[in-house]
């Protein structure tokens, strides 16, 4: 029987590490669950002999403005709609297109699933929800206005986008040219200057 090892954290978030046999990875996770655990990852133990960078680095990486504002969007509008939270974001979830924004939203269900609330659960993916945006839906939750809120964040995230996208278009051409400055000067060291230096040290 495979041997899986496993990291998890309990309600009260202590993080538990340990192996534990199981006929399927699906298995491991069916007896994991039960146990109350906030969130889990397990993976066989040959995958864990090595690091993937790759995975390692798009843990540190932020959800991108756009990709949050298109979620508000979403999440407002089945909220007006009147559809459960859980429902809503399990919708979302299967329509992401940002590998990593799918998994934080599994997390946040499964979290909410345990009792926690919205604003709680996004709280525990700061490069995915910000301070301000987590404070945003928190005074939306509580007051029973979650819809408004999101919109009054699109509202100030497309000023954000906008602003951005003008400070990009301002910066475009000063930096063109300045590379056609460095262009030319590497020109004039490696090949104007080396021949009027043959030419003078003919006389």
């Amino acid at each position: 029987m495979p041997t899986f090892q496993y990291r998890v954290r309990d309600r009260s978030g202590k993080a538990i590490a340990g192996t534990m046999e199981a006929p399927t990875l699906q298995g491991a996770g069916d007896h994991l669950y039960p146990a109350r655990v906030s969130s889990h990852r397990h993976r066989g133990k040959k995958e864990t002999s090595s690091l993937d960078l790759s995975d390692l680095w798009k843990r540190f990486q932020k959800v991108k403005l756009e990709t949050l504002v298109l979620f508000s969007q979403q999440l407002s509008t089945l909220y007006k709609a009147g559809l459960p939270l859980l429902t809503s974001l399990s919708s979302l979830q299967e329509a992401a297109e940002d590998p990593k924004f799918k998994r934080v939203l599994e997390e946040v269900g499964n979290q909410i699933r345990e009792g926690n609330t919205l604003y709680g659960a996004m709280s525990r993916h700061p490069n995915a929800f910000s301070t301000i945006y987590v404070n945003i839906v928190r005074a939306g939750e509580t007051t029973g206005r979650l819809g408004e809120a999101l919109d009054r964040f699109i509202s100030l995230a497309d000023r954000e986008i906008r602003t951005r996208q003008k400070l990009k278009e301002a910066t475009r051409y000063p930096k063109l040219i300045l590379f056609s400055v460095v262009i030319a000067f590497g020109v004039l060291i490696a090949f104007v200057i080396p021949r009027f230096a043959q030419v003078f040290a003919q006389f």
